[in-house]
């Protein structure tokens, strides 16, 4: 018995929406995360790699800047995984060509959840990012509602 496809209208957004998640490739990638309403994943949206490397330069980043923009989003992305690997070394997500996923997180609990968000998030380097306009992405909290449909939070823990 197969499980029912996950439409666009099963996703109650709450917050920012960005129009470029709901593609067919993100909405398969979202319906494999294994979530309840207390047991909520994470999906990320990283800015393009020009984006993070400006975003790297300003006071308060928790990496530094690279060279490159490539290796600057190589670094940033790795140290997100990094961060929600140290608290949930299961968290992983492949897809249906057996690649892990950097930008989808899942099998967390609530406080794993809370600590994942508390080390991610930088309020200094936040602060300054929105002043001078530069981001790394958006974070997105995904959790079960009833009825089969998927909760979507966005979560400014990044600038």
């Amino acid at each position: 018995m197969s499980t029912p496809p996950i439409l666009k209208s099963d996703l109650e957004w709450t917050g920012a929406k960005s129009s470029e998640n709901a593609g067919d490739d993100w909405l398969n990638m979202v319906k494999t995360l294994k979530v309840s309403e207390d047991d909520p994943g994470i999906v990320i949206e990283y800015a393009s790699d020009d984006q993070i490397h400006q975003a790297l330069a300003i006071a308060g980043s928790p990496i530094p800047q690279e060279l490159s923009a490539r290796l600057s989003a190589i670094n940033f992305k790795n140290w997100v995984y990094d961060v929600i690997h140290r608290i949930q070394p299961q968290a992983d997500v492949v897809d249906t060509n057996n690649v892990t996923s950097q930008s989808h997180f899942h099998n967390l609990d609530g406080v794993e959840y809370t600590n994942i968000q508390s080390a991610l998030f930088h309020p200094a380097w936040v602060a300054n990012c929105l002043a001078d306009g530069a981001q790394v992405g958006k974070f997105y909290c995904v959790s079960a509602m009833d009825r089969g449909k998927l909760a979507i939070t966005y979560c400014p823990i990044f600038p």
